[in-house]
């Protein structure tokens, strides 16, 4: 596979409605995608996606994008011979840059589907067979009042999920209103909730009392933590330790987990129940597969986890890596149009009525096993 062209496009895809939750608000979202054209057994073209987020990893849209076109002098011109030479490339990439895990996730992707498209081998050939062939996914709700919650239920009473992810924010008063309605309606669901960092002053038995009072299955990054340091491992560990002696909620981490070294120190830490990979996050699927593995050979808990305005082309990114996983507890995205207001694939990717996807069609579909449609991107560049 002989690379020729790199391109980079930075966009804001428009959100349906805005989406909030406790470190931010989202009417758009800022997104990154690859184009890498490629010749070898046939021309063609292979996309990626990331989604930088400060607020996440401390990566932003134009760190990702200097990365990449710093990059492209090295990757331009240059001939991937095989599977092993593509990993292998990522890694002198990982090795440039160390802190840009999305653009590694974007370059990463990008080789796969052209990989994949140019030799005729599919995606699952080098990851793995896919141990699943359907997928349940959860509702994530967006940090709304109650009464905008009920009108949401109330338009949406068709619909009627297993799994019910609440963003949450600090005031627990508010989040136990949020919760009586949300129980009204899904008396049955699974709920955790998603504090993303605001809990970082909410008293453990307040926690407890939610955790009894509406049957909480997990919470995720409670409060927020930098660089994994000595001081974050510990408190992570103590939060963790106070949680399970009263309770049994488990502790997700998303923020806390941006490439497999954190996965490590935490589950070395005895820090984390749940890992929450998210594939633009973690650094790409091979990431998100070797995390999987690391914490899977510990006995921790996974989750495919997805950044509000994913695209199809990330979603089915996410959806082969939870196939070939097998075993996450949960799995969240593939909104595809339902939250965009025009998705980058003519066919998006989502589930249906009953939050399931089927995912069978990876055993033979080559690359990300969808199209995009490069005038709409051109249509929302920045």
């Amino acid at each position: 596979m002989f690379v020729k062209r790199v391109s980079i496009f930075q966009v804001n895809l428009p959100l349906r409605a805005s989406f909030k939750h406790a470190l931010i608000e989202r009417k758009g979202s800022q997104s990154l995608f690859l184009r890498i054209d490629v010749s070898g057994e046939s021309d063609c073209v292979g996309w990626g996606e990331a989604l930088p987020r400060d607020y996440v990893s401390g990566e932003t849209l134009a760190s990702s994008t200097a990365a990449l076109l710093a990059w492209r002098p090295q990757l331009e011109g240059q001939a991937l011979d095989s599977f092993d030479a593509l990993r292998a490339h990522c890694a002198s990439f990982e090795r440039a840059f160390p802190r840009e895990r999305c653009a590694l996730a974007a370059l990463e992707l990008a080789l796969l589907d052209a990989w994949s498209r140019s030799t005729g081998d599919t995606i699952c050939k080098f990851t793995g067979q896919l141990k699943k062939q359907n997928l349940q996914y959860s509702a994530v709700i967006s940090d709304e009042s109650p009464q905008q919650l009920e009108r949401l239920f109330s338009l949406q009473a068709q619909l009627r999920p297993k799994d019910i992810k609440l963003k949450v924010g600090k005031d627990i008063a508010r989040v136990k209103e949020q919760l009586a309605a949300t129980r009204r309606f899904y008396p049955d669901a699974t709920i955790r909730l998603d504090a993303n960092g605001a809990w970082q002053s909410v008293a453990m038995r307040d926690v407890i009392d939610v955790i009894h009072q509406f049957s909480i299955d997990a919470i995720e990054q409670p409060f927020l933590t930098g660089a994994v340091s000595a001081q974050d491992l510990a408190a992570l560990t103590t939060y963790r330790q106070q949680l399970h002696r009263d309770s049994q909620c488990l502790l997700v981490l998303d923020e806390s987990i941006c490439s497999v070294a954190d996965a490590k120190a935490l589950i070395d830490a005895e820090a984390v129940d749940i890992i929450n990979i998210k594939i633009s996050k973690i650094g790409g699927l091979l990431a998100a597969l070797e995390t999987h593995r690391i914490a899977s050979e510990a006995g921790i808990i996974c989750q495919l986890g997805a950044n509000v305005g994913e695209s199809s082309l990330i979603t089915n990114a996410g959806q082969i890596f939870a196939a070939c996983a097998g075993d996450l507890i949960y799995h969240e995205g593939a909104f595809g149009s339902l939250l965009l207001a025009e998705d980058v694939c003519s066919t998006p990717t989502m589930f249906d009525s009953n939050f399931s996807v089927n995912v069978e069609h990876f055993e033979h579909s080559l690359g990300w096993g969808i199209p995009v449609n490069q005038m709409v991107l051109e249509r929302f560049s920045r």
